[in-house]
């Protein structure tokens, strides 16, 4: 019932922003520790994935990160460096969202039932999950956090550290502009 409610949620939700990065900040300005971030795990598959922590066996995560690696794939959890130690568990299902095809039609969303339990700590923790009272924090014109370790820039590698930064929230239409 709890995956149909977070499926739920996802199904009803749009992505309505952009995200914009400064370059007049140094990269190290960027640098976080897990424990800033706990609910950020290393997605341990091909491709440079992350996952969201939703509860102690349950990280979620875009279904294009794991169309491939089904058979082999593990989270990192508590680690502040890609080739950190942290908490290693295989994922032993996943769960894509209902009627996925690839990320360009949407729906890219997937639930990964990990093997065992994270223990939790002050580097590993849930997300609190959005209720429908929150609706206003995707509104335009709010700031988001973006963390993980993708590329700082286009064509560039990505960080060995944990990297997050605020973000103005666009609105979809400005969005869809600056994209096309």
């Amino acid at each position: 019932m709890r995956l149909a409610f977070i499926f739920a949620i996802l199904a009803t939700t749009s992505v309505a922003s952009a995200i914009l990065r400064r370059d007049d900040v140094d990269d190290a300005a960027y640098i976080v520790e897990a424990s800033e971030y706990p609910a950020v795990v290393d997605l341990l598959a091909p491709g440079d994935c992350l996952a969201t922590l939703v509860a102690p066996r349950w990280a979620l995560t875009a279904a294009h990160c794991v169309e491939s690696s089904r058979s082999s794939m593990s989270i990192e959890a508590g680690a502040s460096f890609q080739s950190g130690v942290g908490q290693r568990i295989a994922v032993a299902e996943v769960q894509e969202f209902p009627g996925y095809r690839a990320p360009e039609f949407g729906k890219d969303v997937a639930l990964l039932r990990l093997a065992s339990a994270l223990r939790f700590n002050d580097a590993v923790q849930p997300i609190r999950l959005a209720r429908p009272t929150d609706a206003d924090l995707t509104e335009a014109g709010r700031t988001a956090t973006v963390s993980g370790w993708g590329t700082l820039r286009a064509g560039g590698s990505s960080p060995d550290r944990l990297q997050a930064v605020d973000v103005p929230i666009v609105a979809l239409s400005a969005a869809a502009s600056a994209y096309r």
